[in-house]
């Protein structure tokens, strides 16, 4: 289960802002620029268990999610449609774009020394 959850949700951005204030950023632009989607065969949903649709579980988050896969042939279609970006890659290529999201994070980071440092506070 953490796999499937850190795939769909760690490589996709974090929203910074004020959301829903303007047609660039509404509900659902902002469920689909912050979720992705893992796409499998339907043989497969046991092993995902449902959480291979992130992105219609975060646009309808109480639809039971054996319903999942039917709205998802409809966002889809919607997102066509209104030249939406829908998020989704198979699971190999979803690992691939995690393991280079936290290189990219990693890179980022302050080194250790620093971070221990400033946790507990030794530099006023």
């Amino acid at each position: 289960m953490h796999v499937q959850i850190t795939l769909s949700h760690f490589v996709m951005p974090s929203y910074v802002g004020i959301t829903y204030d303007n047609p660039s950023n509404g509900y659902l632009q902002t469920q689909l620029k912050g979720s992705m989607d893992i796409d499998c065969p339907t043989w497969m949903d046991w092993f995902h268990g449902g959480l291979q649709f992130q992105v219609e579980h975060h646009v309808w988050p109480r639809i039971p999610r054996h319903r999942l896969r039917d709205v998802r042939t409809i966002l889809i279609e919607f997102c066509k449609e209104h030249s939406l970006e829908y998020n989704e890659k198979t699971f190999l290529a979803a690992n691939k774009a995690l393991i280079s999201r936290l290189q990219e994070v990693a890179k980022t980071t302050k080194s250790f020394s620093e971070l221990f440092g400033d946790s507990i506070n030794l530099r006023g």
